[in-house]
């Protein structure tokens, strides 16, 4: 499956608006998948992670907090609905029978009280040894809770009825976000529409164009996929269109372009906010005239290939400053569809973590595929902190990322170090090592637990100047994560910029001398020695260790 494979959630602004017309020049539509939250939501529970695959996935909305009454959990109750509909209590031997229980509160919260169970319970990353109401807000964006080693449990909002089911049209998870899309999907997938496909990087928007295709009546037709921000303005009109044989060097046979290509099926159009000013007008004319002229041809081609285009970027300020045509805009998006980011479906994240894992053992081998599962060293692998800390982080690159980290993990294998690479593919490097289950120890703040923001589309590498981007490294102190969310640019765009400015060292370009002079000025302390070098905290504490210089690691904040 493809690393998009797998999408993602957030606010909706409304369902399927009826009435949004087939036609290229009607009042654009548009669909945000989104969450449990709203009227009709109630506080339950989802399992992340279990011991059985085959729960994995399966949940339960707790309406009985709504009213402030309370619910025991342990391991033998209560029964969750799975998956493939089977229901049942978590059921795992290494949990205590004696139940924690869970309380409303007043406004939406909940409260945890351990109740002397002997099952040790961490929640979002901290030792539980006391009772504990989390707040509206906290349960909103998804309270993670690790049951010693081996289970993951996450408290949030659910409907009363939670939709469940297999992973249909090529879509892994099941959450109240993927069933709202895979609805719209089925919805569409019929209409003879453009639709816009719009989300941040990674949410997986080649897989939704590639559902809507398969769903539809073209499904037997081609799909052909184009990246618009790789066409050369030079050559962008034979790639589309096609070219005769001679018309231009090199040209020494015709050429069939990409529309052509589509024939009756589905064109593609990926990134289509990196679309050169020349592409643009190409495409508006042929989405205007659904006719082609092949470059060295003077006869007009009529086009019968549904559109999909997709981008992370920002169109409506593309179109207020001009570098985005608005006319270009209402041709594509005859229907807009938001995909969701990864941090606003958790409820999903175990789901695809596992199936992408076994996916990558598989084709690791059958020597791979013995360690799944098995206990290393007397814990489960994967155990319960891992994947909780997958749950509890906000993955900036959505679900490709969260693929990445799986595929890292299988060529490790159990024994692999949690720590610093780890921390640096899932973005949370501040939060330190995943916890035991069974250490004690202060907890860890919530992070980021107030209600999010609307979406805000990603900027691209482009769109940023040298000053602006010092600037903004200097204020967070030459830490990556806070200058990305600052610029608004994702963690791949950010690494595209530093690469392009030529005054940014990186920790690699730094000399055993200075680093071993900048460690005895400051002790070997990060912070200090980041703000004088002027590298990210990350780069410096691994050129440290390679080079055996200072303490092992001094952990950046952040």
């Amino acid at each position: 499956m493809d690393p998009d494979s797998a999408l993602a959630s957030r606010k909706p602004r409304s369902s399927f608006e009826e009435g949004g017309g087939g036609h290229q020049d009607t009042q654009v539509t548009e669909t945000r998948v989104r969450g449990a939250e709203g009227a009709g939501s109630v506080p339950g529970l989802t399992i992340v992670c279990h011991p059985d695959r085959s729960k994995v996935g399966g949940r339960l909305p707790l309406p009985v907090l709504t009213a402030g009454r309370t619910v025991h959990v342990s391991r033998l109750q209560p029964h969750f609905r799975g998956p493939g509909g089977l229901e049942g209590p978590l059921g795992v031997v290494h949990l205590s029978r004696r139940p924690f229980v869970l309380k409303g509160e007043a406004g939406g919260a909940v409260g945890l009280d351990p109740n002397g169970t002997g099952t040790p319970i961490r929640a979002d990353g901290g030792r539980l040894g006391e009772p504990r109401v989390f707040a509206a807000a906290e349960i909103r964006r998804g309270v993670v809770l690790e049951l010693g080693r081996r289970v993951v449990l996450l408290l949030h909002r659910l409907p009363m009825d939670p939709p469940q089911g297999s992973d249909g049209l090529g879509i892994v998870g099941g959450s109240v976000a993927i069933a709202h899309l895979r609805r719209q999907i089925v919805r569409l997938a019929p209409l003879d529409v453009p639709v816009l496909l719009r989300g941040e990087t990674g949410t997986g928007k080649e897989l939704a164009a590639r559902a809507l295709h398969d769903a539809g009546p073209r499904r037997h037709r081609p799909f052909v996929a184009v990246n618009l921000a790789a066409l050369s303005p030079s050559l962008a009109a034979a790639e589309l269109f096609g070219a005769k044989k001679g018309a231009y060097t090199g040209a020494h046979q015709d050429k069939v372009g990409y529309f052509r290509k589509a024939g009756g099926g589905t064109l593609f159009l990926d990134e289509i906010g990196e679309a050169t000013a020349e592409v643009q007008v190409l495409l508006l004319r042929a989405l205007e005239t659904h006719e082609i002229v092949p470059v060295g041809d003077t006869e007009p081609q009529g086009v019968a290939a549904r559109v999909i285009a997709a981008t992370d970027a920002d169109l409506e300020s593309g179109m207020a400053e001009n570098s985005f045509r608005a006319a270009l805009f209402h041709r594509v998006a005859g229907y807009t569809l938001v995909l969701p980011p990864l941090r606003d479906r958790r409820d999903d994240i175990g789901r695809l973590f596992f199936h992408f894992l076994d996916g990558e053992l598989r084709r690791l081998g059958p020597s791979a595929e013995d360690a799944y599962g098995v206990e290393h060293e007397g814990r489960p692998w994967p155990e319960a902190a891992l994947v909780a800390r997958l749950a509890r982080s906000d993955w900036p690159g959505n679900v490709r990322q969260l693929r990445n980290v799986a595929r890292w993990m299988a060529v490790q294998g159990p024994g692999a170090d949690l720590g610093g690479e780890l921390g640096a593919l899932i973005g949370d490097e501040s939060r330190g090592e995943p916890g035991d289950g069974e250490s004690t120890g202060e907890r860890d703040p919530v992070v980021d637990a107030r209600p999010k923001a609307p979406l805000q589309f990603h900027r691209t590498p482009r769109d940023g100047g040298e000053e602006e981007l010092l600037a903004a490294l200097k204020l967070h102190g030459w830490r990556l994560k806070p200058t990305a969310s600052y610029l608004r640019v994702s963690r791949t765009s950010l690494y595209a910029l530093i690469d392009r400015c030529q005054s940014i060292r990186r920790a690699g370009d730094l000399t055993a001398d200075e680093l071993r002079e900048s460690c005895e000025r400051h002790g070997c302390d990060l912070t200090a020695m980041s703000k004088e070098l002027e590298v990210s905290p990350q780069g410096l504490r691994h050129r440290l260790q390679s080079l055996g210089l200072g303490p092992s690691a001094g952990r950046p904040s952040g």
